[in-house]
């Protein structure tokens, strides 16, 4: 099995190799994909606040579900955290 080589486009840009113009152009395709999946990744995760405050009997936020300890750490909370918290959040029945 062959090693991958990391390259930066900018340096693969400035190569001169000897490739045909298919394997170059597929090759520099590949990057930007790759560059595009780690934007991805790395997208900031978005508040579940929808504005309509309020707490149910099972002191949860009536609007996203948050309780208050999880609304006060969600600012401390790294990107990854937030996006697991969001997801467990879903799980969560909505107040009736």
């Amino acid at each position: 099995m062959q090693d991958s080589v990391v390259v930066n486009p900018q340096t693969f840009q400035s190569l001169n190799w000897n490739l045909p113009n298919e394997t170059r152009m597929a090759i520099m395709w590949k990057i930007e994909v790759m560059e595009f999946e780690v934007e991805q990744l790395t997208l900031p995760c978005p508040s579940p606040c929808v504005k309509h405050c309020g707490i149910d009997e099972r002191m949860y936020c009536t609007g996203c579900l948050r309780t208050g300890r999880e609304l006060a750490n969600w600012p401390k909370m790294s990107e990854d955290q937030k996006w697991d918290f969001l997801a467990e959040l879903a799980t969560r029945e909505p107040t009736v």
